[in-house]
């Protein structure tokens, strides 16, 4: 970490503000004293732990107290998530297996401290959440042809990224450290404590139901802003949301996408112009989706996010969210739009496992 963030110009290239710097002096750094001094910057590298949400890694941690301590401490260290931040920097995650990494490490965390612990996670779910939009941000630079002359623009969209996840990850940090002693109090009987069980979908024993979000990534920050709006529908164990960012990324991606879309109860459509133009989202997703609501296996709500022309698409028959299905940027208070999204949603959810 920097005091101070810096760029660095490559050629023609400029990175925005660098946040998370690594190097390695040319020469050695006399003690107390003050200048310039050289640093020699390396292609980015980075491999990602192995964190595996499977029933072996979870057995293992059920098991294993020290597993435990040393999963949690590789992620509230910042090791895990300062790497990625690092990487991203510099380089694009095309098979999205570095964010499936730290995803799956955050659940692990997550399914660990719930199960045993009794600490609440959601701190570290939201510096997940944060650390994919430090990445969005640079993606979206480095694709962006104009980057040079909107360059100052970019920064201060990155600096307010890194403001709200360093808020969250000292929050997160903290909850994880409590985790850590909680877990030294417990080790004498860590193996004799009620099984810890994998939160995934279709998992035997699952009583939730899993909300896919089928959304492009230029909606991000109102998807963002929906799942806010349903946690106390997962606090309470009503619902699981899963989404995946980059809606349209490469094929070792779809098949998590894939996976999920076909275990999901309920899938919602967040709808705009963005949506209906994603070849990804409205050919394969959305048109899979409707085959399943159609024979009657999921649930598909349309949100409508921001007005566009939608009447004539495939799910133009299906009852749309919020109310009288007015885009949610359209009404003069977002919340209040929100607010009545989730309350539609906690009503199908409802419906759904009322006894038939």
């Amino acid at each position: 970490m920097v005091d101070q963030p810096v760029a660095i110009q490559f050629g023609d290239f400029k990175t925005l503000p660098l946040y998370f710097v690594k190097g390695r002096t040319l020469e050695p750094i006399p003690q107390f004293t003050k200048g310039r001094v050289s640093i020699e910057y390396g292609e980015p590298e980075y491999e990602p732990p192995v964190c595996r949400l499977d029933e072996p890694m979870i057995a293992l941690l059920g098991n294993d107290p020290q597993a435990a301590m040393i999963l949690i401490s590789g992620w509230s260290l910042s090791l895990h998530i300062t790497q990625f931040l690092y990487f991203v920097q510099f380089k694009d995650d095309p098979t999205r297996g570095l964010v499936r990494a730290l995803h799956d490490h955050t659940e692990l965390i997550s399914t660990l401290s719930d199960a045993r612990l009794g600490i609440d996670s959601a701190e570290v779910w939201k510096v997940f959440d944060e650390a994919l939009s430090f990445e969005m941000v640079q993606m979206e630079y480095r694709g962006d042809v104009d980057r040079l002359a909107k360059w100052s623009e970019y920064a201060a969209r990155l600096e307010e990224r890194h403001k709200q996840l360093g808020n969250h990850l000292l929050a997160a940090t903290r909850a994880t450290q409590r985790m850590v002693k909680q877990i030294e109090l417990k080790a004498g009987g860590w193996r004799q404590l009620s099984p810890i069980r994998l939160k995934l979908d279709g998992v035997e024993g699952q009583t939730d139901s899993v909300l896919f979000n089928c959304y492009s990534h230029k909606d991000e920050q109102l998807r963002k802003q929906l799942e806010n709006h349903l946690t106390m529908l997962r606090r309470q164990g009503v619902i699981r949301c899963w989404s995946d960012r980059m809606i349209s990324a490469e094929r070792e991606w779809e098949g998590q996408i894939d996976q999920k879309l076909e275990r999901a109860q309920v899938i919602l459509l967040l709808v705009s112009a963005d949506f209906l133009a994603s070849d990804y989202c409205y050919d394969v997703e959305m048109r899979r989706a409707l085959e399943r609501h159609e024979a009657g296996t999921v649930r598909v709500i349309p949100v409508i996010l921001r007005a566009c022309d939608w009447s004539g698409a495939p799910f133009g028959k299906l009852k749309a969210l919020p109310k009288d299905a007015v885009a949610v940027t359209s009404w003069p208070n977002q919340d209040e739009a929100f607010t009545d999204v989730a309350k539609g949603i906690r009503m199908a959810v409802e419906e759904l496992r009322a006894p038939q």
